[in-house]
């Protein structure tokens, strides 16, 4: 708006300026116009000298003068009048537009008032309509489940009325069963004692054949036992026979070395399969340089002795040693 302001009084000021700018330039005009040089005196014998002048109207060119500046004084005092009207108008504008602005905020803001209260009386109804709806379905729900009950008491009326009758029925039949059952009982308890002497005559008749037996199984365990245990000490001797031959095939293949070896051991175990071949050789710990000679010298022998007793064999299909050696 001050922009604004300033282009009106530049667009008024022009005018002042280019009507000053005419009366200076006639001003200038009218005093260069005036010959302030002296004429040129003719000599004349015995007459008196003659003197031309232009007479200035002095009074005329300052009335003249006064009137242009008059004019100036008038028109520039018109002109500051008009640019102030001009600013007044513009600040009337500017107080003009920041009141419709906010007439316009206002304008907004009730608007803006009136769509909450119209949302939240929406919102109110919408609530109200559908408390409505649930009374109006509790109420449906209500009376729907006195129907039933009334249904289901009608329902239980008829079915203790039935109860009561096969009840009735079910009395006549109990006692027709229980002296039946009665009848059967005593039968049932007659014969229950008749089995029962049965079964304790052959209780006791298998009470004496197992005692028997068991006398017969003992003694047979006895023998069997007996059999085993030689037959165990007979398995560890061929055992220890075979583990010995199978400890004097590797030494006949273990190179030593007294350098290396001297005081040094390996535990070292050996797979053998029942046709006598190494299977593998495993080191179990101790020397590295024993234990390398030592798998060397397992597989080198190729196949071990093996008995043909397969007892015998599974107790030394896997032979375990300590590699020592002497010097």
């Amino acid at each position: 708006m001050k922009a604004f302001g300033q282009n009106i009084v530049s667009s008024y000021l022009t005018p002042l300026g280019q009507s000053v700018g005419v009366h200076v330039v006639i001003l200038i005009f009218l005093i260069v116009s005036i010959d302030f040089s002296l004429p040129e005196q003719e000599e004349k014998p015995l007459a008196a000298p003659v003197i031309e002048a232009v007479t200035i109207d002095q009074a005329a060119l300052e009335q003249q003068i006064k009137q242009l500046k008059s004019a100036q004084l008038r028109e520039k005092s018109a002109e500051e009048k008009r640019i102030k009207r001009l600013e007044e108008r513009a600040k009337k504008a500017k107080a003009d537009e920041k009141k419709l602005k906010e007439k316009l905020k206002k304008l907004e803001q009730d608007k803006k008032r009136k769509q909450e209260e119209k949302k939240k009386a929406e919102v109110a109804a919408k609530k109200a309509k559908e408390k409505q709806r649930q009374e109006k379905e509790k109420a449906k729900k209500a009376e729907q489940a006195r129907l039933k009950k009334e249904k289901e008491r009608k329902k239980a009326e008829e079915a203790a009325k039935k109860a009561k009758k096969k009840a009735e029925e079910a009395a006549k039949k109990r006692k027709l069963e229980e002296e039946k059952a009665r009848k059967a009982k005593a039968e049932r308890e007659r014969k229950a004692k008749e089995e029962k002497e049965r079964k304790a005559k052959e209780a006791r008749e298998r009470k004496a054949r197992q005692e028997q037996e068991k006398l017969l199984q003992e003694q047979l365990a006895a023998e069997q036992a007996a059999r085993r245990s030689a037959r165990r000490k007979v398995v560890l001797t061929e055992a220890e026979k075979y583990k010995a031959l199978i400890q004097a095939k590797f030494e006949q293949y273990f190179i030593s070395d007294e350098s290396t070896m001297r005081n040094k051991t390996c535990r070292v175990n050996i797979s053998i399969a029942f046709n006598g071949l190494v299977t593998r050789v495993r080191s179990m710990g101790g020397d590295k340089i024993v234990c390398d000679a030592a798998e060397r010298a397992a597989y080198k022998a190729g196949s071990m002795p093996v008995p043909k007793d397969r007892d015998v064999y599974e107790e030394i299909k896997d032979v375990t040693f300590v590699v020592q050696p002497e010097f």
